[in-house]
């Protein structure tokens, strides 16, 4: 009887002389199976996918879907002779292109407050806490009963106001920031007033919500912006909404998750008073009229385009129609500015009237 140890040199031998090579035996593992590792399927994927992985079976499968076609498509602008495409994007904070900082998304609502608030050469800065209590209200009312607050106790025209649905951490701590024009000799409140007010604000939130269990006291945050450089800090600030990355949201509890995903659909961004939409045209003229308009001096490739004009010839573009990005030519097309294409034909036209904006960006063939 021969053992397996003499009989495998002997079936290798016989194979290596029929063949010319000896065969290939099969290799003893090299891990039992007790120490074989056991490998996650999430292991592979990256956070946005498990992000989206999770909106799509937790019931937010539109959201999923709104953040995958984020930037597929563009619209199609034309003057008649010069043709560009603008990326169309989603605007969601959840969305790994547009809820990051200094986004297309952030810089257009940057841009739009600022527009609004550059008439005012001093301006109100008020955070206003959400109780425990009114956590789940309509936002909607909340922002009414807030807007009207403000408008009232700080003796101002109009306000601004914006959602954030979390604190710096992360938690769940909701609050309206508002920004406000507000008189140069009245910008400065004693900390006894903003007491008073703190109040105050705990019983106009008692009288709007009667039965909810409101604090006394309901704190209340101001300050005020009177230069140049602080409004546009305090702009670029309130307009981020929230940014939370991927990684991030994946780690937050369920009961988060559904909370900024439920979020979607709902308007975090309201006007009051003068900056209300039905009144911000007139009550805007009104300031134009009485001091010498401000000139948009230095005014970037990105507002110009952002504003209709066209970088080849000035002249007021159009939407023609929208196109998908994936077909776009990217041998015949080069990004101008984030998220705006056009015919690389263009840019020398283009780097004549504005040479120093795409001179680090685009390589000219």
């Amino acid at each position: 009887m021969f053992s397996v140890r003499e009989i495998i040199p002997q079936i290798a031998t016989q194979g290596q002389r029929l063949t010319g090579r000896a065969p290939k035996l099969p290799s003893p593992p090299l891990y039992t199976r007790s120490f074989k590792p056991t490998i996650s399927k999430e292991v592979n994927l990256r956070p946005v996918e498990i992000l989206k992985d999770w909106l799509s079976v937790n019931g937010h499968m539109d959201l999923a879907g709104t953040i995958s076609k984020c930037g597929s498509s563009a619209i199609m602008h034309s003057c008649g002779a010069h043709n560009f495409y603008s990326t169309l994007f989603c605007n969601s904070f959840l969305c790994p292109t547009c809820g990051k900082e200094d986004s297309r998304a952030h810089k257009r609502r940057i841009r739009r407050t600022y527009d609004k608030l550059k008439y005012f050469p001093v301006i109100g800065n008020v955070v206003l806490t959400l109780p425990k209590a009114l956590k789940g209200i309509p936002l909607r009312d909340f922002f009414k009963v807030a807007g009207s607050f403000i408008l009232s106790e700080f003796k101002t025209e109009a306000n601004l106001s914006w959602f954030h649905p979390t604190g710096k951490r992360l938690t769940k701590h909701p609050h309206i920031q508002s920004l406000f024009p507000v008189d140069k000799q009245d910008r400065y409140i004693p900390r006894n007033d903003i007491n008073t007010l703190s109040l105050k604000w705990s019983q106009v939130l008692t009288d709007a919500f009667p039965g909810l269990d409101i604090p006394e006291r309901v704190m209340i945050h101001y300050c005020y912006e009177d230069t140049p450089a602080k409004i546009a800090h305090a702009v670029r600030y309130v307009a981020r909404l929230a940014f939370i990355k991927p990684s991030q949201f994946n780690a937050l509890p369920d009961d988060m998750k559904h909370y900024l995903a439920g979020l979607r659909r709902k308007r975090l961004v309201r006007g009051f008073g003068g900056f209300a939409d039905r009144n911000l045209r007139g009550f805007l003229q009104e300031h134009i009229d009485a001091q010498e308009e401000i000139e948009r001096e230095g005014i970037t490739l990105m507002e110009f385009l952002s504003l209709g004009g066209c970088p080849c010839c000035g002249q007021e573009m159009g939407a023609r129609g929208i196109a998908e990005m994936r077909k776009l030519n990217y041998d015949e097309h080069r990004e101008i500015a984030p998220g705006f294409y056009t015919h690389k034909d263009n840019i020398k036209i283009i780097q004549k009237r504005w040479p120093l904006e795409i001179v680090d960006t685009l390589e000219v063939h």
